[in-house]
C-alpha cells in the first residue's frame, strides 16, 4: 500500500483522479452510448440540452429556429457510422472505374447510368438521415447491412455494361448469336465474359432491391412514430384539417408510396435476372426499364410535395383565397416541419468529394508504380505527373474555396433536391476525368520508348 501511495504521489494528479460522474460532458456521452433498439425521432430535446448545447455545434439549418418549436432531435445519431457509409459507397463505383474500359461512348454512358443509380442510393439515405437519424440499434443495424450490400456491389461489378444482352453480348461490341462458328479459345473467352456479367447483374439486382427494402422500413418506422408515437404530441403541432396529414408530414407519405412501387419494380427486376429470361433481349430490356422506372419513381416522390408547395400560393390566388385565411391550415403549408438531426448536408457532400479525390490519387499512384519502372520512360511522364497534380489541386481549390463553398441551399424542398442532383454530373465527370488521365499515363509510357528509336 505504501508503494502504491508513493507511486501516486509521483504521477500527475490527472493520472490518479477518479472521473467525475456528474460532469455534463461525461453524462451526455454515457447517455448517447446507452442505445435503445429504436428511438422516437419526434421527441423534443430536453430542457437541459437546450441550455447546454451552443449554436456553434448545430448545422446552419438549425441555428435560427424559434424557441417554441425546436426541431432538433433528442437523440441524434453518431457521425462515424455515416463516414463508414460514405467510404463503402465510394468503393462501389471506384472498382468499376478502375476495372472498366472507356473506349466507346456507350461505355461512358453505361458508367454514368450506374453512377447515377449508386449516387441516388447515397442521396436518398442522406436525405433520410437529415431528419430521422437517431442514436439507436435500428439505424446502426440498417447502415451496417447497407455496408455489406455496398461491399457486394464493389466486389461484383467488374466490367458490367448496362446494355449487355440488349445491344451487345458480354465481352463483345455486338450482339452475338449462339449459332456463330467460333474457335475454342473465343468460346472460352465468351463463356468467361458471360459468367462474369451474369454474376454482376444478379448482384446488382439483389443489392438494389435490398437497399430499397431497408430504406422503406426506415420511412415506415418514421411514419409510425409520427402517427402513433408520443413525441409528436409533446413537440406540438398545428392541425392541418385532414386525418391523413394531421400528424404525418405529406412528404413522408409521398416517399413511402414511391418506395412501395419502387420495391415492387426492383424485386420484379431481380426475379427476371435470376431466371433464364434475364439473358434474353426482352428480359434484359425489361430489367433495365424496371431499374430506371423504380429510381425515377423515388425521385418524383421526393419532388411531389415541394412542387405542390410551390404551386399552392398561385392556385390559391387564382381561386380568390387569401393565404392567411382563418380556419384549418392547408395540408400543403409546412407548419409542422420535419425534425432535424446533427447531419450537415454540405459536410456530407464535402466528405464524398474528398474521398473521390483521394481515390483518384490512389489510382494514379498505382499506375505510376508500374510506369516508372518501365524502360525508356523519360521527361514526358514527368510532365504528365505535374499536370495531373495541378489538375487535382485546381479541382480541390475550386470546390473548397469557391464562391459557394461550405454553404447549404436555402430551404428543404425543391431547391435542396435540385442542388444534390447537380452533384451527379460533377462527381461523375471527376471520375471519368481521372480515368482518362490514367489512360493518358499508360499511352505516354507505351509510346515514348518507341519515339526514342
Amino acid at each position: 500500500m505504501a508503494t502504491d501511495s508513493k507511486l501516486e504521489n509521483k504521477l500527475p494528479p490527472h493520472f490518479t483522479k477518479d472521473p467525475d460522474a456528474t460532469e455534463p460532458e461525461l453524462v451526455a456521452k454515457r447517455r448517447e452510448q446507452w442505445r435503445h433498439f429504436s428511438r422516437d425521432p419526434y421527441k423534443p430535446p430536453r430542457d437541459d440540452e437546450k441550455q447546454s448545447q451552443s449554436t456553434e455545434q448545430a448545422p446552419e439549418s438549425q441555428k435560427q429556429e424559434p424557441t417554441e418549436y425546436t426541431r432538433r432531435l433528442r437523440h441524434p445519431g453518431s457521425g462515424w457510422t455515416l463516414l463508414f457509409y460514405d467510404l463503402a459507397w465510394t468503393a462501389t463505383f471506384a472498382t468499376l472505374s478502375q476495372s472498366g474500359s472507356f473506349i466507346e461512348p456507350m461505355d461512358a454512358i453505361s458508367y454514368f447510368g450506374f453512377f447515377a443509380a449508386v449516387l441516388w442510393l447515397w442521396a436518398s439515405q442522406t436525405l433520410y438521415c437529415v431528419h430521422f437519424y437517431t442514436n439507436d440499434w435500428f439505424h446502426l443495424t440498417s447502415i451496417f447491412l447497407q455496408l455489406i450490400i455496398f461491399g457486394l456491389l464493389a466486389a461484383t461489378t467488374k466490367g458490367y455494361h448496362l446494355t449487355n444482352y440488349i445491344s451487345r453480348s458480354p465481352g463483345s461490341t455486338e450482339l452475338n448469336s449462339s449459332a456463330d462458328q467460333i474457335s475454342d479459345e473465343d468460346a472460352l473467352q465468351r463463356f468467361n465474359a458471360e459468367r462474369t456479367d451474369l454474376f454482376s447483374a444478379k448482384a446488382m439486382a439483389l443489392a438494389f432491391a435490398l437497399t430499397r427494402f431497408l430504406h422503406l422500413l426506415q420511412y415506415l418506422r418514421a411514419c409510425w412514430y409520427a402517427r402513433w408515437g408520443k413525441g409528436a404530441e409533446n413537440r406540438g403541432h398545428t392541425p392541418r384539417g385532414r386525418f391523413l396529414f394531421d400528424r404525418v408530414h405529406p412528404q413522408v407519405y409521398a416517399i413511402i408510396v414511391g418506395l412501395i412501387f419502387s420495391n415492387m419494380m426492383l424485386f420484379a427486376a431481380m426475379g427476371i435476372m435470376f431466371s433464364s429470361y434475364g439473358t434474353s433481349v426482352a428480359g434484359a430490356s425489361i430489367k433495365l426499364g424496371l431499374w430506371i422506372g423504380g429510381f425515377l419513381l423515388e425521385i418524383l416522390s421526393h419532388l411531389w410535395h415541394p412542387v405542390l408547395r410551390l404551386m399552392a400560393p398561385r392556385r390559391n390566388q387564382k381561386e380568390g383565397q387569401e393565404e392567411n385565411s382563418p380556419g384549418a391550415v392547408h395540408w400543403t403549408e409546412d407548419v409542422n416541419p420535419l425534425p432535424l438531426a446533427k447531419v450537415d448536408l454540405c459536410e456530407r457532400l464535402d466528405t464524398i468529394t474528398t474521398i473521390i479525390l483521394g481515390e483518384g490519387i490512389n489510382g494514379f499512384a498505382g499506375t505510376l508504380t508500374s510506369i516508372l519502372t518501365a524502360a525508356g520512360v523519360g521527361r514526358a511522364v514527368g510532365i504528365n505527373v505535374a499536370s495531373t497534380a495541378f489538375t487535382i489541386w485546381f479541382i480541390a481549390y475550386m470546390y473548397f474555396e469557391g464562391p459557394k463553398s461550405g454553404s447549404n441551399p436555402e430551404g428543404e424542398g425543391l431547391r435542396r433536391l435540385t442542388w444534390m442532383v447537380f452533384y451527379l454530373p460533377f462527381l461523375a465527370s471527376i471520375f471519368l476525368l481521372f480515368a482518362g488521365i490514367k489512360n493518358q499515363f499508360l499511352l505516354t509510357a507505351s509510346t515514348e520508348p518507341l519515339m526514342t528509336f
